[in-house]
């Protein structure tokens, strides 16, 4: 079935928008310093996860006592 012109320009636009965003977070990727978030020794993929899941957590805990009403954290 044979699509029609904005399909296509949906497509295109889709894979041009995936295309940037996969060579941002390379780019990101490569380039941040993760002495910006304090780590100076290389990270075992044991302590990425450890770290991401502190800053998961601690996003959420301040996302909680915003909700409830806590403004001056």
């Amino acid at each position: 079935m044979p699509w029609n012109p904005q399909q296509r320009r949906i497509v295109r636009d889709s894979l041009f928008a995936f295309v940037v965003c996969a060579g941002v977070l390379g780019a990101g990727y490569m380039w941040l310093s993760l002495k910006l978030f304090g780590l100076d020794a290389p990270l075992g993929i044991g302590d990425r996860i450890a770290f991401a899941l502190k800053m998961d957590i601690g996003r959420r805990q301040k996302a909680s006592l915003t909700a409830c009403g806590f403004t001056h954290l």
